[in-house]
């Protein structure tokens, strides 16, 4: 912690969960919404939020708001806050930790480490979260390149996407997460990603739809290994996440699943040319020369870089 202050001039705190608890979890999440990623996006939403409770700090500062950045749900003149209704309906798919107490074979002390705090506590600090991205132009692709140019980031192959800068620090969340998203709500991160760069001028819509078609159905490499540290076999896994995909984007014809429509049909739709925005320059990205290998992966470690 010293060294810390000494380098960025404040204290850092992390926290770890029992991996154990984390599977516990996880194994509930997954039958009840789906996910294999809810405890995750609840911790990483909650913690600072504790922490700010807990030493008295009114203001936290975060980075990006996703629906800002990649999706493009909201603009920065919107000036979206933290707050815990935003995160229950879109970070936590509806679930806060106090639905999930007694679901199953979880308990308080299980998900003590993901309950936020109560609108009293939050107001006797005078706790608000605001965005960072609100303030100053975002642009995750131009971040990502002076990371490298001064730091030197290192950036990797995604297995559903074409950005080699963001998710690089995860096993999972470019890959099964990714195609879970995809089964559920029939696009994934490459949609993000294509649509966030069309909109900053470095792709046309018609390139966008050809990316996405490139990646859309690759299959990660890495659901066993999930599947494996879960304890449930992978089939099984495949056709619980049946039970999640929507009715209104895909129809079921004897065992395939089937889209009722989707954007890739809608190409060269009269019109669409009418009201696109000019590309000024090209979508390329870096591929850091220490990275262009992915070593092979076949278990998990508590603390670890997301590559090896």
């Amino acid at each position: 912690l010293s060294y810390l202050k000494t380098l960025f001039g404040c204290p850092l705190f992390t926290m770890t969960v029992s991996p154990e608890r984390g599977k516990k979890i996880t194994h509930e999440t997954i039958n009840r919404m789906g996910s294999i990623y809810w405890h995750c996006i609840a911790g990483q939403t909650v913690f600072p939020v504790q922490m700010a409770y807990k030493f008295k700090i009114p203001l936290i500062i975060w980075g990006a708001h996703q629906g800002v950045d990649q999706v493009g749900m909201f603009s920065h003149l919107d000036e979206v806050e933290m707050t815990r209704k935003y995160r229950k309906e879109h970070d936590l798919m509806g679930y806060e930790a106090e639905d999930l107490v007694d679901v199953g074979a979880l308990t308080e002390t299980d998900l003590q480490n993901y309950l936020y705090p109560h609108d009293k506590e939050l107001e006797a600090v005078g706790i608000r979260g605001i965005y960072l991205n609100n303030y100053i132009r975002w642009d995750s692709k131009a971040q990502h390149e002076k990371m490298i140019e001064m730091y030197g980031y290192e950036s990797s192959i995604q297995q559903r996407t074409f950005d080699t800068y963001n998710d690089v620090d995860c096993y999972h969340y470019s890959g099964l997460h990714d195609l879970i998203k995809y089964l559920k709500w029939g696009y994934g991160k490459v949609s993000d990603h294509a649509t966030r760069e069309i909109r900053l001028k470095r792709m046309t819509r018609s390139e966008g739809i050809d990316i996405v078609k490139k990646y859309a159905l690759h299959e990660p490499h890495d659901t066993d290994l999930f599947c494996n540290w879960i304890g449930i076999n992978k089939n099984e896994f495949l056709e619980i996440l049946n039970n999640f995909r929507s009715s209104t984007i895909r129809s079921k014809e004897n065992t395939h699943w089937e889209f009722n429509d989707n954007v890739q049909n809608h190409q060269s739709d009269a019109g669409v040319n009418k009201n696109a925005l000019e590309k000024v320059e090209e979508c390329s990205f870096i591929l850091s020369s220490k990275r262009t290998e992915q070593a092979e992966i076949n278990k998990y470690t508590l603390i670890g870089r997301g590559w090896i």
